[in-house]
């Protein structure tokens, strides 16, 4: 398994909790993020079984869900249904930076 998978993963396990808290307040919000989250992982294990083209449009798409899921975190925070949750800030940063570097050096490195 490669690195930007068990980043995948990882933030996947942390995530029930902070769905939970969101959903307290704002059942739609918990919703989005908890979306954005299956959808970055998901993509992720997509895009790293294919080749080219559909590749690089996997991978994209992954990207965008991470950046969403961290801009829905950044909404939760502001309206105080979860506090800073710099850990998984921090993990989300590192997959969106990993997901970056598998797109520009190719299918078997990570």
């Amino acid at each position: 398994m490669l690195e930007v998978e068990r980043v995948a993963l990882e933030i996947m396990d942390r995530m029930e909790k902070v769905v939970e808290a969101i959903g307290r307040h704002r059942r739609s919000l918990a919703d989005q993020v908890d979306r954005a989250a299956e959808s970055l992982s998901l993509n992720v294990a997509e895009g790293l079984g294919r080749i080219a083209r559909d590749r690089t449009h996997q991978l994209r798409i992954a990207y965008a869900s991470g950046r969403e899921l961290r801009f829905a975190l950044l909404i939760a925070q502001r309206r105080r249904y979860i506090g800073e949750e710099k850990e998984l800030m921090g993990l989300i940063d590192r997959e969106l930076a990993l997901i970056y570097g598998v797109h520009r050096r190719g299918p078997y490195r990570g």
